[in-house]
């Protein structure tokens, strides 16, 4: 019998179930021939009987003699996946991409097998141009963050598919983290029309709500859910939320215990005993999280948001070696997730950055003589921004739109762009400052009156704004570096902080932002002022009267009772904002004097090189 003739049995053997026969038939030719589709086809065989050890080295070997196939690739590919060998499947998946034909039935199932690996470019790169890849496509999107993008595509598949669930879930999400609130919320109406007596969508949409600033609602959303019967873990996560903006710290307490007794390690509920708790809830926040983060071994959300919790707790109790202990361990698992994902601090960056922005000729409109309209106060974060926010937020003719995106969404991309010219900057920016007006205004729903903004991070921004905004006054926050560094270093941030897990990449984030809020200072001596923490601590009515006579405001004492006002606060600063200025945390970095050495090192040494 020819090789041919006992190929053509074993793969008919082989369709036809008969598995041993096919074996038997695959290993004759082998015995005798290198044949790639013997060897092809018993790969695939071993990999139906779940024999991935046998299966590999057969796929690896059919590949290495066409390494073109993209049959033998594609099957080798799922056998990976099947095997949960993720590594290989990696290395596979671009092969595969490479050969696939031009059917979008294939390019689908490779997408969604990207997706499956987290490998999102990949993902994008090979999806197609059809509905269940334009899908995918946005999945992916969302998945880097790239939200523009990802609700660029999620609009199109709801204008072709008005009533999925899919696209209209992925639209409110994507319009949400764009702070399109209004259409976020207007598209989850569509969806929980059709799920009213689902608890989960109500909280959901309590969710947006709280994402939206608008508690009312939110509280609305959530009582839906509460009437109908829900006990779920989701439950009293939002209604934390929602006790602790209406300041309602028992019902707080109440719901973060239900949480517990769900889910021990619910790190929401935990976080709530210890800012909302007694003394005794500080004991057990101790107690319980010593215990629950023993293991810190494998990284879990609840792990690295429960050590943040221990080490205040331990804080709160003076225990200030076993704190700072807990703050490292918190910290490293942050700085290991930043790592993962590719998105470590660079210090080169921010330091290009930020000697583009200060070269840039911003060509300021001309001061109109108008009255002072827009206020933004900014600095790096735990400055001391909220504290003068909410000051300011007591004239009655001052509403503050909190950390808005604005000034970001509007400037980033442009001024960040290194393929662009100085000049084309600066005429864009006056070309084009009647429309970014009008567009910040309708992203904050401002009406004509006078406006607050405490986004932080616009101290980047201090250029394009007032090249915007000739009447802005801008309040830059300094504060003592050393409880600055301590203050950052205790708290958890997100991606867009990436040097706030590392002692000396806090050094050096404090350097660089001080440098260029010197320059806004000396640039702009009219409409940039420098404010301390330390002064408005140690004297807030004398602070704050100097600070309202730069800004041609009238300071009343009254301003300082911001605390005993039930208004809700959506920073890390909610509840010391309901609290009366103190002392209280002036010099607290004392207590963490030898554990901050490397950040007093690094800062001293940065200092030294200006």
């Amino acid at each position: 019998m020819s090789l041919s003739q006992t190929l053509a049995l074993a793969e008919s053997a082989h369709q036809q179930g008969q598995l041993e026969k096919a074996e038997a038939l695959y290993q004759q030719i082998l015995a005798t021939n290198k044949n790639t589709d013997a060897l092809f086809g018993l790969a695939t065989l071993y990999h139906q009987k779940n024999d991935y050890l046998q299966a590999q080295p057969l796929f690896e070997q059919a590949l290495i003699d066409e390494p073109n196939a993209f049959d033998i690739a594609y099957n080798y590919l799922l056998a990976t996946l099947s095997a949960n060998q993720r590594a290989t499947a990696i290395k596979l998946l671009p092969v595969c991409i490479k050969n696939c034909p031009s059917d979008p039935t294939l390019q689908t199932q490779l997408a969604n097998v990207a997706l499956q690996l987290n490998t999102f470019e990949q993902a994008i790169i090979v999806a197609p141009e059809i509905p269940a890849g334009k899908n995918i496509k946005c999945q992916a999107y969302m998945k880097l963050e790239q939200w523009l993008l990802a609700y660029t595509e999620a609009k199109a598949l709801v204008k072709q598919f008005p009533e999925e669930e899919v696209p209209l879930n992925n639209l409110s999400i994507c319009a949400a983290k764009l702070d399109k609130f209004d259409e976020a919320i207007e598209v989850f109406s569509k969806l929980i029309d059709n799920h009213k007596n689902e608890s989960a969508k109500h909280l959901r949409f309590a969710d947006l709500y709280l994402m939206a600033k608008q508690v009312n609602n939110a509280r609305i959303q959530l009582d839906i859910a509460i009437s109908l019967k829900d006990t779920s873990l989701m439950r009293y996560d939002i209604e934390c939320k929602v006790c602790r903006l209406e300041n309602n710290k028992s019902d707080a307490l109440v719901a973060a215990d239900k949480a517990i007794s769900i889910k021990l390690e619910a790190e929401f509920a935990w976080q709530v005993k210890h800012d909302l708790g007694n003394e005794e809830d500080n004991k057990q926040c101790i107690k319980q999280l010593s215990q629950l983060t023993a293991d810190d071994s494998q990284y879990s959300y609840d792990l690295q948001h429960n050590l943040y919790t221990l080490a205040k707790a331990l804080q709160k109790d003076a225990l200030y070696q076993e704190a700072f202990t807990t703050f490292d361990k918190a910290n490293q698992l942050q700085s290991q997730q930043f790592k993962q994902d590719d998105n470590a601090y660079d210090r080169a960056r921010d330091e290009r950055i930020f000697t583009r922005l200060k070269k840039l000729n911003y060509a300021a409109l001309p001061n109109d003589s108008k009255p002072t309209q827009h206020y933004f106060v900014v600095g790096m974060p735990r400055s001391g921004t909220t504290l003068v926010n909410r000051v300011l937020s007591q004239l009655p003719t001052i509403d503050s739109c909190g950390e808005s995106n604005a000034v970001a969404t509007l400037f980033e991309n442009r001024l960040y762009n290194e393929n662009l010219s100085d000049e084309v900057i600066t005429n864009w920016l006056q070309e084009n400052s009647t429309e970014h007006q009008a567009f910040y205004r309708k992203f904050n729903k401002i009406p004509s009156h006078e406006i607050v903004d405490k986004m932080p991070h616009n101290f980047r921004y201090v250029g394009a704004i007032l090249a915007t905004f000739p009447n802005a006054k801008i309040i830059q926050m300094r504060r003592s570096p050393n409880d600055l560094a301590l203050s950052i270093y205790s708290q958890f941030f997100n991606r867009q902080h990436s040097y706030a897990c590392n002692l000396t990449d806090i050094a050096h984030a404090i350097v660089e932002a001080n440098k260029l809020m010197d320059y806004w200072r000396d640039l702009y001596p009219e409409q940039v002022i420098d404010v301390h923490y330390e002064d408005l601590a140690t004297n807030p009515s004398g602070g704050f009267e100097t600070l309202f006579k730069y800004l041609a405001l009238t300071w009343q004492d009254e301003y300082l009772e911001f605390h005993k006002q039930n208004v809700a606060s959506f920073t890390f600063s909610e509840t010391q904002v309901r609290k009366p200025i103190n002392r209280s945390k002036i010099g607290f970095s004392k207590h963490y004097q030898k554990q901050l050495t490397p950040f007093i090192q690094a800062y001293e040494q940065l200092i030294r090189k200006l």
